[in-house]
Formats: C-alpha cells, sequence, structure tokens
C-alpha cells in the first residue's frame, strides 16, 4: 500500500517492518432506505424555483421556507433538510398564494400567513396552521378577515400561553374592528380580551418583548390618536404611553430587541427624532434614541434584520455602502453601530429580504438573489457565522501526500498536517493552512518542516506543531515547534525542547504547560521514556515525572480532573521501586497530574495476535460520561474478543455493553460527537456485526451504544482514512491516502456533510450560563468561560454559575471549548462563543455563534 507514515510510527520505533496489511478495496454499496448520504460535495445549494418571502430555521439544523416558489417540490412552502435539500417528509397542502410569514409552536405545528384563501381544498383566510409532517390542522380555522384583495398577514407570533398574535394589512377580524393587529385564541378564534389599538395603518413588522409587551411597526403614523410610526402595546392591546417614539424619517420596515431591551430599527428613513439615522438605528427601552449607537450610514433600505446572541447585528436590504465601505446587500454591525470588518464581504449580486440564524450560528438568507461569493445560487444560500459562503470543500490538486492532522479554526480555515511537501501545487513541507473553500491560505507561510508533522494544536494565537522532525523555518525545532497563528512564522519565544524522537501528540494543559507523547527517551538532555511536560516556553517541566513506559505513546487525552490518559504499543511501566519492577499496562495507562501512574485504572490487557504491531492502541476519545474509547491494532481486551474498536469504563476495566464490531483493519482516529454517536476512521473496508455486515470505506458513525448507525452512508473513500475532526458546524473533515471520496477527486483530505445538524446554544438564567451542545457538534474535551475559569459538565452541555453578579450589569461573555481529531486524535482546535448578557429587572438571551 501507498501509505507509510501511519505504519512507522509503530513499525520504525525499533526498526520493524509493517507487513501484511489488509488492503483497501472499493466495495459498492446500496444505502439503506433510512440512510441520507453525507456528501464530500458539502456546500449548501438547494434548488428552488420562485421568490422566497420568509425563512425559519428551527432547532434541529432544517429550515422552513415560504414564499411565492412555484417549484414542484416546494410549492409556496417546504421544510429543507440540514443540508440544503427538500424535506421529503413534511407534505405541505397546495396554497393558492404567498406565504410571507411562519411562526412554529412548541408542539411543531406550523402557523403560516399570506396572501392565500385555499390551503389543500379548505378555506383558509390569509392564515392556517399545519400539523408538524405539514398537513392541514383541521381544528385551527382562522377568522374571516375583511374580504379584500389588498388583505395580507406578514407577522405571526405565539405567545407562550398559545395564544396567537397576527398582524398586516386589515381592518376587520371575526366581523369586529382589528386594524393591523389582533390576538386570536389557540383554536383560531379571535380574542377579544384584545382590544383593538386604533393604527391607521397596516403592520410590517412587531416583535414580543419577554414582559409580553409588544413592539409594532408599519405604514401607520398613529395609534389611538397618538403619533408615531413606532408603538408598544400593553398585553391587553392598549397603548403604552411610557413608550414615546421619536419621528421617522421615512418608512419602518423590521425591528428586534436586544437582551437589555434596547430596540433595533431598520426601513427607509434618513433621520430619526431630527438625528442623522440611516436606514437603521437604535431606541432605548423608552422610545428615544439611542445616542451611544452611531449612524451607521447605510445607504438604501434594511428590510431584514436579526439580533445576535452576542449582540451584533445582521442586516440585509437594497443597501451597497455600510458605513462608507462595500458591503452588497447584507453585512453585520458591532454592538456600537460600527461595521464589523471581521464578518467577510458575502458578495452578494442582489437584494436580501429575509435573514435566518441557525443554531450552529450559520445564517440563511434569501431574496433576489443569483449570486454569492462568486458563486451561482438559487434565491437562497447559506454563510458561515464569519460570512463566508457555505460552499463545497473544493480540491485543486490538493496534498501530495498523506494528511494526518486536521486542526479546524474558528474563523473557517483549516489547518493540516502530515507527510506532504506541496498543497495545490505550492510548497507546503508538512503544514498548510485551508480556506474555507479548501484552497490554500497563501498568508500562513511555508513552515518548512524537515520530517513528518502528526499533531497539530491551536491554542490563541499559536500553533503547536508535534512529528518527526528536527527543523521548522530553517531553526532547529526537534519533533516539537510553535508557529505564530497569524502567519506561520516560527515564535521564537518556543525554544527547542530537543525531544530525541518523533513526538506523535500533544495537548495544552488549563495551566498553558504542553503535554507530548512519543517514542523519546530524553527531553532537554533528561531521561522521559515516551511522555513529558513542557512548559510554556519550550523548556522542560521537572515537576512532571518520567512515566518509564516500555514503548512508544501513540495518543493522549487530558481528563477534565487533570489526570492524563495515555494510549500506544507499550506493555508495561517501570516502577520506582528499589530495585524497579515492570508493572503490566497493556495499552493504555493513566497518569496523575504530575505524571505519576494512578494506580486506580487497572490494566486493560490490550493485546494482538502476532508481533507487537497488532497490539497497539493508536486512538483514545474521552465521552462524557467519562467513558474511555479506544481505536488501533489489537484484537482482544480484557481477555475478550475486541478487534480494533472498544470502550473501558472510568477505571479501565472493559465496558462490554460496546460490542465487538468485528472489524477488518485498525481503527486511527475517532471523533465523538454532542449526542453521544462516534465516528471512527482507519483501515477498514467492513463492519461484521452480529445482525449484518456492513461495507464501510474507512470512516463509519455508530449510535452511543456502539451499533452502527445506518443513517451514515458508505463514504466511498477510494484509500485509507487515518484523521478525522469536526467542524463547529457538525461537517467533518478526513485526511489520509486517498484521492477521491463519493466519486468526486479529494487528494488527501476532504470535507464531508452530515444528515444531521450540529446544534447548539449558549444562555444566561439567573446567575448560571448554559452552554448546550447536541446533534453533530462535536463533543469537547474542556470548557473555559472567560473571565470565570472552567465550566462543569451538566445534561447535555457545561455550565458555569457567576459569582457576585451586581444588581445592575451590561457585558459579554466568552466560552471556548476544545475539540479533539487527526490521526490519533492528536489535534486540538478550539471553539468560541459569545453572549451578550444584562441585567436590569431580569437577564434573558439565548443562541450561539461559534
Amino acid at each position: 500500500m501507498s501509505f507509510r507514515s501511519l505504519p512507522r510510527i509503530v513499525a520504525s520505533l525499533q526498526g520493524r517492518v509493517w507487513t501484511n496489511l489488509p488492503a483497501l478495496v472499493a466495495l459498492a454499496f446500496a444505502l439503506s432506505p433510512n440512510a441520507h448520504a453525507q456528501n464530500a460535495a458539502d456546500g449548501y445549494a438547494p434548488s428552488i424555483v420562485g421568490r422566497i418571502d420568509v425563512i425559519v430555521a428551527l432547532d434541529d439544523g432544517k429550515a422552513l421556507v415560504g414564499g411565492e416558489m412555484n417549484d414542484a417540490n416546494c410549492r409556496r412552502l417546504c421544510r429543507l433538510l440540514a443540508d440544503g435539500r427538500v424535506d421529503s417528509t413534511f407534505s405541505a397542502p397546495a396554497i393558492d398564494k404567498i406565504v410571507y410569514s411562519i411562526a412554529v409552536q412548541p408542539d411543531g405545528k406550523v402557523l403560516i400567513g399570506g396572501s392565500f384563501s385555499t390551503v389543500g381544498t379548505a378555506t383558509r383566510q390569509r392564515i392556517a396552521r399545519l400539523t408538524a409532517n405539514g398537513n392541514l390542522d383541521e381544528s385551527f380555522v382562522g377568522p374571516a378577515l375583511n374580504n379584500t384583495s389588498s388583505v395580507v398577514v406578514k407577522a405571526l407570533s405565539v405567545q407562550p400561553d398559545g395564544k396567537v398574535m397576527m398582524g398586516g394589512i386589515f381592518d376587520t377580524v371575526g366581523g369586529q374592528a382589528r386594524k393591523g393587529v389582533a390576538r386570536l385564541n389557540a383554536n383560531g378564534s379571535l380574542d377579544t380580551n384584545f382590544v383593538d389599538p386604533q393604527l391607521n395603518g397596516g403592520i410590517s413588522a412587531f416583535v414580543r418583548q419577554a414582559d409580553g409587551k409588544l413592539l409594532l411597526a408599519g405604514s401607520f403614523n398613529s395609534v389611538g390618536g397618538h403619533a408615531g410610526s413606532v408603538a408598544r402595546l400593553h398585553a391587553s392591546g392598549r397603548l403604552d404611553t411610557a413608550f414615546v417614539a421619536p419621528v421617522f424619517g421615512g418608512g419602518i420596515h423590521q425591528l428586534a430587541v436586544q437582551a437589555d431591551g434596547k430596540l433595533m430599527v431598520g426601513g427607509l428613513f434618513s433621520t430619526v427624532g431630527g438625528q442623522a439615522r440611516n436606514n437603521l438605528a437604535r431606541l432605548n427601552a423608552n422610545g428615544s434614541v439611542d445616542a451611544s449607537y452611531a449612524d451607521p450610514a447605510v445607504n438604501s433600505s434594511v428590510g431584514a434584520l436579526i439580533v445576535q446572541p452576542d449582540g451584533r447585528v445582521l442586516i440585509g436590504g437594497l443597501f451597497t455602502m455600510v458605513g462608507g465601505q462595500a458591503r452588497q446587500y447584507m453585512t453585520r454591525l458591532d454592538w456600537d453601530g460600527t461595521l464589523d470588518t471581521n464578518f467577510a464581504d458575502a458578495q452578494v449580486d442582489n437584494w436580501v429580504g429575509a435573514l435566518a440564524l441557525q443554531p450552529d450560528g450559520k445564517i440563511l438568507l434569501t431574496g433576489d438573489i443569483g449570486h454569492v461569493g462568486g458563486m451561482a445560487h438559487g434565491r437562497l444560500a447559506r454563510l458561515t457565522a464569519n460570512g463566508h459562503l457555505d460552499t463545497t470543500f473544493a480540491d485543486n490538486g490538493g496534498a501530495n501526500a498523506e494528511v494526518f492532522a486536521l486542526a479546524p479554526q474558528a474563523d473557517d480555515k483549516v489547518l493540516i498536517g502530515g507527510s506532504f511537501s506541496t498543497y495545490d501545487g505550492t510548497d507546503r513541507k508538512g503544514i498548510a493552512r485551508l480556506n474555507h473553500d479548501g484552497s490554500l491560505d497563501t498568508g500562513f507561510a511555508n513552515p518548512n518542516a524537515n520530517g513528518e508533522v502528526f499533531s497539530l494544536s491551536r491554542w490563541d494565537d499559536s500553533v503547536l506543531v508535534g512529528g518527526n522532525f528536527t527543523t521548522l523555518r530553517g531553526q532547529a525545532r526537534h519533533s516539537v515547534g510553535r508557529l505564530r497563528a497569524s502567519n506561520g512564522a516560527l515564535d521564537s519565544d518556543f525554544a527547542d525542547p530537543l525531544v530525541e524522537g518523533a513526538v506523535y501528540g500533544l495537548d495544552m494543559t488549563r495551566d498553558r504547560k504542553v503535554l507530548i507523547g512519543g517514542d523519546f527517551v530524553t527531553v532537554n538532555g533528561q531521561q522521559r521514556r515516551r511522555a513529558a511536560r513542557l512548559n510554556i516556553d519550550g523548556s522542560l517541566d521537572e515537576d512532571f515525572a518520567d512515566p518509564r513506559l516500555n514503548d512508544a505513546v501513540l495518543s493522549l487525552a487530558i481528563q477534565p480532573d487533570g489526570k492524563v490518559l495515555l494510549g500506544g504499543a507499550f506493555t508495561s511501566v517501570l516502577t520506582t521501586t528499589t530495585p524497579p519492577h515492570a508493572l503490566p499496562h497493556k495499552g493504555v495507562v493513566r497518569l496523575k497530574a504530575d505524571g505519576s501512574i494512578d494506580s486506580s485504572f487497572h490494566d486493560p490487557g490490550i493485546t494482538g495476535a502476532g508481533s507487537d504491531i497488532y497490539r497497539s492502541v493508536m486512538a483514545l476519545a474521552l465521552q462524557a460520561d467519562g467513558k474511555v474509547l479506544v481505536g488501533g491494532a489489537f484484537d482482544t481486551v480484557g481477555g475478550q474478543p475486541r478487534k480494533y474498536l472498544a470502550r473501558l469504563n472510568v477505571d479501565g476495566s472493559l465496558d462490554t455493553s460496546f460490542p465487538d464490531l468485528h472489524l477488518d483493519g485498525m481503527v486511527t482516529s475517532l471523533a465523538v460527537q454532542a449526542d453521544g454517536k462516534v465516528l471512527i476512521a482507519g483501515e477498514f473496508t467492513k463492519l461484521d456485526g452480529s445482525t449484518y455486515i456492513a461495507f464501510q470505506n474507512g470512516i463509519a458513525r455508530l449510535g452511543p451504544e456502539g451499533r452502527l448507525d445506518t443513517t451514515f452512508a458508505n463514504p466511498l473513500a477510494n484509500g485509507a482514512v487515518y484523521a478525522l475532526a469536526m467542524q463547529s458546524d457538525g461537517k467533518l473533515l478526513a485526511g489520509g491516502s486517498f484521492s477521491a471520496i463519493g466519486n468526486l477527486t479529494r487528494n488527501h483530505v476532504a470535507r464531508m456533510s452530515l444528515p444531521d445538524a450540529a446544534l447548539q446554544s449558549l444562555e444566561m438564567r439567573g446567575d448560571t450560563v448554559t452552554w448546550r451542545r447536541g446533534g453533530a457538534a462535536p463533543e469537547l474535551a474542556t470548557a473555559l468561560m472567560s473571565p470565570y475559569g472552567a465550566m462543569t459538565r451538566t445534561a447535555g452541555g457545561w455550565r458555569m454559575q457567576l459569582p457576585n453578579l451586581p444588581p445592575q450589569f451590561d457585558t459579554n461573555v466568552f466560552v471556548i471549548g476544545s475539540t479533539v481529531g487527526g490521526a490519533h486524535n492528536a489535534s486540538h482546535s478550539l471553539i468560541e462563543g459569545e453572549l451578550r448578557i444584562w441585567r436590569g429587572d431580569a437577564i434573558f438571551a439565548d443562541g450561539f455563534e461559534p
């Protein structure tokens, strides 16, 4: 086989020869009826004919879209899967005219509003309710609206009590005067307890405050005889006279409430309360103009508006300039109204009429768009959280040899390491950084590693590098070095650690020290057998004991309690007694934080037939419950058959509830999802379970219980897959010796969309911040909150109770989580989140931005 380096990780430890490896063959695979194939053409590019007027992002990563679409698969209303395909399990009835508004109830039922008069065969005047699977809900019969062609429902909202607010252009509801806004009971009848606020025009937008009050805007300029084109109503429908809106020099199209109660207003205006505010403004909670929010100088109308959880504001519309800089039809602003220059110019070619924020922080946009980022996109596109088009990770030559290390960054770029010397035909020896679309990032310099790179870890503004090299950027760095994350330059503040042998895994501790594992016996001239800890400057940390292992460490994992799991080819640990003796520890051992052996973790007894090549643990992964997944080249664990993959209990014993899958090749990388599913990669082509035989070329996904997940199809890699890493959005990066995945050319590195979505949110209730994670989001090894410290695991995520909060505050908190990936699970990445929190009378915020 062509792959050399991973076998050398074990075989060349003592000059051994790697032979009789299972050959990789291309095997045909028929998808089961339930399988939604992940796709190496991983961009978001739905094909829908006709204008889309409204998008609603759902918690499971799907999206509802409505409008005048006249597509065979999406007429007026449809639901899209996380990858943009039409969801065939949502069967919306025929709708005769346009859908302008959508609201989803907690029970999954879907309210729609628009200009229609029939839904299926039933009469439904401008409002209807569907079941969660798209059928007409006949228990909801909306009231009759005044029957003219101009009548339309343009805004819908579901209250916590199940009642429904609706707004638009109408004069009567159920035969009673209700100009522009009304409230319905849960069965669709008019709620007469909500009085007519006596508007003199229609509603274009409304938003409900946490206290139940309703903010609204539209074509009116009078409410109950009080002047104003923005108003606030009490829960009864009566005007809240404590809210005194300023005079707008133009029309208002959109509203959005911030966590602190301030109100964002978008439209087509040039002044607010006599002050220059071009098409976007912020009002205080009492309706006065917020002078701290600068005029953003948007040069045309704002028709779409979203406040992110971190307080930044997404806008879409007809504009082409914001703050004097070119931003075509869509952009993001900072908290003070200035342009967010960290958000890429999406280069949309026409107006944007609607935006939606997904649970993973990605942004859906629609309008009269044909191209985004220079690529054709009919009506609907998706951007990453940083503003880049969610496009296919293309191959323009790729790497010319194996990729072992994968470290996705928070800015959508990806660091890769391996044995390659070029990427896309450009010199990049051992390390390269790729843009979000898979092209080479030429701003990250060639590090010129003179050997293989097995491990990459991104921390703060630096990149830690581990491998089998002696120089980086022409300077001595024996197997470990540190680069500047901004440009790839060598970090001279990190000295040559003089590791005499290969480093296969590294990770950073909470106190910013660096753990390394590999096949070495000295570090900086001192004996350190196969594992050591370095200080932040690269010097040896002498407080971390010599673990005295008899063979190589191939994988390591730091537990939340600071203990260290090591996996590898070793079979024993030499005790510190006099005389010393060999203490059996086959394949996995756990160290205390000071490097001494943790005797509470028993010898798992990982063995294999033949030479020690076939008894090596090559990948370790921690699950949320503390159990340990181990992959490698072995066939027994604790005396029981387990070919290449097993799970250990927290004390090192075999978890017998996790089955033997009878893999036919070794496992070299593991990736754990937040929902407990496990992705595995390696040289296998087949899983032989108790009730099935499944062909999976190099990558497979298991359920939390260890059984094959049949919704994850055969990726059809034509070579070994040695490295996996999950992006924050749930997409899967793969590296190895392949040249194609999914019948698409992908030289040694690829990215795949998964059939399910990454789900995450960041919210505060009382004095506790919770980072919820689920679905295909990557599991976190650790989570920190700045400036408070380590977060604690909780069901479905992580949490932190904030100490000594004052009664009044307005600030941002930041969370950072570390993920694990790459060959031997030796590479590490960071996921970052930010939440704007405020306390006056209450705190409320939710959502997430990676």
